[in-house]
């Protein structure tokens, strides 16, 4: 397989330059993504990889067009995450209340998937499974929702849970009223710490 990575054959067949073409690409263990952009760039390039192969039959085998349309499936149900990393990675300061609106995001355009084969039908109910188990209780945290309300970009419009919802804009209120407090009687501290500078003067 790797021998057919920036093969001149598929050079030939696109009829581009080298240089102008897209190659197969190898996953890379340490990098975000890499085996996504691998199966994307083999699915673009799958009906020349098809072409060499038929001319090389000692080579292994092409895909079948289930197979094929399986890893269809993975690539648009991984799509969402790609898009994600792509988000944070993007931004030298990843802000707290962006994470909530990201994870509902995602977990939307999970949903809204509609997977024909087995593979796909059991990758989607997995993902949105882990999904849950490692982020389903995140809106009951206690800074998260709270900067995620407190952030005009987003306010309340990513929370799933109305219960969730209102106990995080009821944190705000109640620190809101004790700010005020705290503000007040440190006013009150200092008048009186003036009065009776001036009433020793």
């Amino acid at each position: 397989e790797k021998t057919m990575v920036g093969s001149p054959i598929i050079l030939l067949l696109e009829g581009k330059k080298e240089g102008n073409v897209h190659k197969l690409i190898l996953d890379v263990k340490t990098r975000w993504n890499s085996t996504f952009y691998m199966i994307d760039r083999f699915l673009v390039l799958s009906k020349f990889v098809s072409d060499v192969l038929l001319k090389k039959p000692l080579d292994p085998e092409m895909l079948t067009a289930r197979e094929l349309q399986q890893l269809r499936e993975t690539i648009k149900l991984l799509r969402p995450f790609e898009k994600v990393t792509l988000e944070i990675s993007g931004e030298k300061y990843v802000v707290i209340s962006k994470i909530m609106p990201l994870l509902n995001c995602v977990t939307i355009e999970i949903e809204s998937i509609q997977p024909n084969l087995d593979i796909g039908i059991e990758l989607k109910r997995n993902i949105i499974a882990e999904l849950k188990k490692r982020f389903g209780k995140i809106e009951f945290l206690y800074m998260i929702p709270i900067a995620t309300i407190l952030d005009p970009r987003f306010k309340n419009l990513h929370f799933r849970d109305p219960v969730a919802c209102q106990k995080a804009i009821a944190e705000v209120k109640k620190l809101a009223k004790n700010s005020v407090q705290d503000t007040s009687s440190t006013e009150c501290s200092s008048m009186d710490e003036e009065q009776k500078t001036d009433n020793f003067d």
